[in-house]
């Protein structure tokens, strides 16, 4: 198995993830970030597929999945941990 057909199957696999969880937490998630992600997850299977049917497209799909990848593991610098609660501050 090549390299070329991993990054096609890693990126189809993060874009069907991205669709059942925006899809799951549809609720939680404003509208305009619910229709970029549900628009950028289809657009990563698609991709993914295109790589594996046709042998191409491996770097689009490789900077995709790291993108993705930086965005879901992005910590946000306003919010605490769980663990820096109003009981931990004042003890």
């Amino acid at each position: 198995m090549n390299y070329i057909c991993l990054w096609g199957i890693l990126a189809s696999i993060t874009g069907i993830a991205i669709m059942f969880s925006v899809i799951k937490h549809k609720k939680s998630v404003s509208a305009i970030k619910n229709g970029t992600y549900l628009i950028f997850s289809i657009l990563m299977i698609c991709l993914g597929i295109t790589t594996i049917l046709f042998k191409r497209y491996d770097s689009i799909c490789a900077i995709s999945f790291g993108i993705t990848f930086l965005n879901i593991t992005y910590k946000d610098r306003r919010t605490f941990p769980p663990s820096f609660t109003i009981k931990y501050v004042f003890l």
